[in-house]
C-alpha cells in the first residue's frame, strides 16, 4: 500500500511538473512591457476560410490578424465587433484590388502604436498572452492618457511571436 501511495505522489508530482513547464514555455513569466513606435501600414483581408481563399489565389499567410473594435469591458457581448484575418505583405499587396471583389480588406495607415510582443509558442501562449498582455495595456493607456478606437493582434508564425498594437490617435 505505501508503495502505491507514493507512485501516486510521484505521478502527481511529475504532472504538476509538466504542467508548469508547459505554462512556463508558453509565455507565463515572459515580461510584457509597451513601447511606442511608428509602424504600418497594415493591410489584412479577412473572410470566413480566408487562408484557403488566399492559398487558392497563390498567397501564403504567416500572419495571422485579429482586430477588436471594442471594449468587452464596456460593450454588450453581442455588439462586440472584430476582424480575424491574414496580413497582406510583399507581392501579395499588388493583388489587393483583385482581392477586395472576394473578401474584404481592412487597411490601418502607417501611423504611431502602442506595441508589446508576447511569445507564440502554441495556443495556450494566445490565452496567456491575453490574460498578462490586456491588463498592462489598460495600465499603459491610463497612465499615458491614450485613446484609441481599436487594438490589432498579429500572430507572427514564422518568427513565434505575438504582437499587440494599439493605434495612438
Amino acid at each position: 500500500m505505501k508503495k502505491i501511495l507514493i507512485i501516486i505522489v510521484a505521478f502527481f508530482v511529475f504532472f504538476i511538473a509538466v504542467v508548469f513547464a508547459t505554462f512556463a514555455y508558453s509565455g507565463l513569466f515572459a515580461k510584457v512591457t509597451f513601447e511606442q513606435k511608428e509602424m504600418g501600414p497594415f493591410v489584412v483581408a479577412y473572410m470566413d476560410h480566408v487562408y484557403e481563399e488566399l492559398k487558392s489565389e497563390g498567397i501564403v499567410c504567416t500572419k495571422g490578424v485579429g482586430v477588436y473594435f471594442d471594449d468587452p469591458k464596456k460593450t454588450e457581448k453581442e455588439n462586440l465587433k472584430s476582424y480575424a484575418g491574414c496580413l497582406l505583405e510583399g507581392d501579395a499587396l499588388s493583388e489587393v484590388s483583385d482581392l477586395q471583389t472576394k473578401m474584404k480588406i481592412y487597411q490601418l495607415e502607417k501611423g504611431k502604436f502602442a506595441v508589446s510582443s508576447f511569445p507564440y509558442k502554441n495556443t495556450l501562449s494566445i490565452i496567456i498572452g491575453v490574460m498578462r498582455v490586456y491588463p498592462k495595456m489598460s495600465e499603459y493607456i491610463s497612465e499615458n492618457k491614450l485613446n484609441s478606437a481599436e487594438i490589432v493582434e498579429i500572430y507572427d508564425m514564422e518568427n513565434q511571436v505575438i504582437f499587440y498594437l494599439m493605434p495612438i490617435r
